[in-house]
């Protein structure tokens, strides 16, 4: 009996000796099923779409383990066993699981590729890598530097949560109402962390999110409006710690407010031409 653990930012569906056994459509709800496989060799694929319209606070992905009746990992997508390589200037193990390579130049194909002569010659294999960082260096140094953490709504700390940090010449909700006392330390902590995945991976999202929640904070002095806005912003912001793993209940309020104001943010981020 093997247990078998999806999970994705799209849809995606796994398959065992050819047949679908599960499918998944979320990167913070895994799906799970139990299989008895015989004895013998087997082949496991899997088909992955991804859906940004719906899970654009991350890059997208796949994942998947298989783990026996002991609760072993025999196999997962984070370190999978049997690859090889060669002509590699340098590997760099990331702390996660996986691997970074520079320098290369040859890649090495397993047993189901074609054997016809030439076959493959001509092709080409485009891959573009973003949000790559290696923290197990020497001395931790990150590589490239880690960049100052950056709340969701743009706002940059300057000495970890309530500092008073600011973008520029103003300060932004979440930041505000953190300021104000109106939100937790762990849910500010989560905003942060959100915040620099937003602006890396979707600068049109971010920008047009600040271009007009300026205009809001400039309000939020006025302790009536604060708490006005706040009735908007738990709720999101307590979605959005769940979604980054900072905590285990969703607010559905918040995750409409999301799905709702994501597509605004985006028009208004392209009409700013970012």
């Amino acid at each position: 009996m093997f247990t078998f653990t999806a999970s994705a930012s799209g849809t995606a569906t796994v398959s065992l000796d050819g047949t679908t056994i599960l499918s998944t459509n979320s990167p913070v709800s895994p799906s799970t099923i139990i299989v008895n496989v015989a004895p013998g060799n087997h082949t496991i694929s899997w088909t992955s779409t991804d859906n940004e319209s719906i899970y654009w606070w991350t890059p997208s992905g796949f994942a998947l383990s298989i783990t026996d009746s002991n609760g072993n990992t025999v196999w997962n997508t984070r370190t999978p066993s049997g690859v090889s390589y060669a002509n590699v200037a340098q590997e760099i193990v990331m702390s996660k699981g996986g691997a970074w390579f520079t320098g290369v130049t040859q890649l090495q194909l397993d047993a189901l590729s074609s054997n016809v002569s030439n076959y493959y010659v001509g092709s080409q294999i485009h891959i573009t890598s973003k949000f790559v960082y290696d923290s197990t260096q020497l001395s931790s140094t990150p590589l490239p530097p880690n960049p100052t953490v950056t709340g969701a709504d743009g706002s940059v700390p300057s000495g970890g949560p309530g500092s008073g940090g600011s973008t520029g010449q103003y300060k932004i909700i979440c930041h505000k109402l953190h300021e104000l006392g109106l939100m937790d330390d762990d849910i500010f902590e989560a905003d942060q962390v959100f915040g620099y995945i937003l602006k890396q991976t979707k600068p049109t999202i971010y920008h047009g999110y600040v271009a007009w929640a300026k205009y809001i904070v400039r309000g939020m002095n006025n302790k009536y409006f604060a708490k006005v806005v706040n009735v908007f912003a738990k709720p999101w912001s307590e979605h959005m710690a769940y979604i980054m793993g900072y905590s285990e209940k969703d607010n559905l309020i918040g995750n409409m407010l999301m799905k709702v104001g994501t597509p605004i943010c985006f028009i208004v981020g392209k009409i700013l031409g970012k």
